[in-house]
């Protein structure tokens, strides 16, 4: 009840507008998993672009991850690990962090619950080499779970100083857990102000920012800017920097 709630009140400060394709976006529909796995391999990807993943039930961009420097052989959004900031994604209580390293598919759960496209999209302020400089960052940052030494947790903006999300259920999006960051703290770094709140649009705009990305669009709420994905999403949908579409069990395929 309470993901259902928070879906509808961000739809709202989201505000989607719905543009008929752009001819430089390259597109196709598939018709099951097979087929979304060949096209996920056909499209090819860089390091310090980003994935962005469009929920059926909210018809918008509700996530946003990066893409780290790897292995040139994997670049493609099948083998390719991206960089998210997500709950852990079980009820391991070792495994606290916020930030991990996953396939899209991985992430992507049940694909006939949620999920019915993904976008390649790139800053369209950023030079090659500040790309580059956020794949490297990104890649650091997977590898780490930490930014500037501050263990990494999962949390909303509204409620990041109270509590985290330790558990998240990627397959129904209707269940999770949250934990207290003051304890992870303490136990990873011995002080309970050691750590730092996050979530995907947030990690992706941190990244950017530190690779030297101007102009890095941000929306405000309660007074206060905040770095989103659906914020991100507009602003390269804009400038034509939206590259490849992949959709699925999709109803409106001719606008995004």
């Amino acid at each position: 009840m309470l993901v259902k709630l928070y879906e509808k009140i961000t739809k709202i400060f989201r505000r989607p507008r719905y543009d008929y394709l752009a001819a430089q976006v390259n597109h196709c529909q598939v018709n099951n998993l097979s087929e979304l796995k060949k096209q996920l391999k056909k499209t090819k990807v860089i390091p310090g672009q980003c994935i962005f993943f469009w929920n059926k039930r909210t018809k918008c961009v509700d996530h946003i991850a990066i893409v780290p420097s790897q292995n040139q052989n994997s670049l493609n959004l099948l083998q390719a690990k991206l960089v998210h900031a997500i709950p852990p994604l079980t009820t391991d209580n070792n495994d606290f962090s916020g930030v991990r390293a996953h396939l899209a598919l991985e992430f992507m759960g049940n694909l006939n619950t949620t999920y019915s496209r993904i976008l390649v999209g790139s800053p369209p302020t950023a030079s090659s080499s500040q790309l580059k400089k956020a794949g490297k960052l990104a890649r650091e940052i997977g590898i780490s779970k930490k930014i500037d030494n501050k263990v990494i947790l999962y949390s909303l903006p509204i409620i990041s100083r109270f509590c985290y999300v330790k558990w998240f259920d990627f397959d129904t999006h209707l269940k999770f857990k949250i934990g207290f960051p003051y304890l992870v703290a303490k136990k990873e770094t011995g002080k309970i102000t050691s750590w730092m709140s996050t979530y995907c649009g947030d990690l992706v705009g941190r990244i950017y920012y530190q690779a030297g990305v101007k102009n890095l669009p941000q929306m405000n709420f309660l007074g206060h800017p905040y770095f989103r994905s659906s914020t991100f999403y507009e602003w390269m949908k804009e400038n034509d920097k939206i590259e490849n579409m992949i959709m699925w069990n999709d109803p409106t395929p001719q606008k995004y």
